[in-house]
């Protein structure tokens, strides 16, 4: 399989995007459909494991490092679409912070150990 399709694969697959989706049902300040979060949410972290696999190779950086290095540029792009799209009807700033830790924590998980586990494994 090529590299690239397999990244997305991975990227894309239910072990990955299902906790964000299963996160996102819990929240009645959603602003958005779960259909399109259902849409999206596989799309990016199918792209983003590509955009991983690229930066990986245009910086020459390790494998934990293109881990390390997504784990810390996923949330941070999250976090200015859903600021800038105001995707959340939050109404005190304690729960956008919030938000943006879970954001953090997740994101974090997600890319320091589910995405490299499934590249290992498959």
């Amino acid at each position: 399989m090529d590299a690239s399709l397999k990244s997305f694969a991975i990227g894309s697959s239910g072990p990955v995007f299902l906790p964000f989706f299963y996160g996102v049902t819990q929240l009645p300040e959603k602003k958005f459909s779960l259909k399109s979060y259902m849409f999206r949410a596989p799309l990016y972290f199918g792209v983003a494991n590509i955009l991983r696999i690229y930066l990986k190779h245009k910086f020459k950086l390790s494998e934990w490092h293109s881990y390390l290095l997504m784990s810390q540029l996923s949330p941070a792009f999250v976090s200015a679409w859903i600021t800038y799209h105001k995707s959340y009807d939050f109404t005190d700033k304690k729960r956008w912070y919030k938000q943006y830790a879970l954001l953090w924590a997740a994101h974090g998980f997600t890319w320091l150990v589910t995405i490299p586990q499934l590249e290992k494994r498959l």
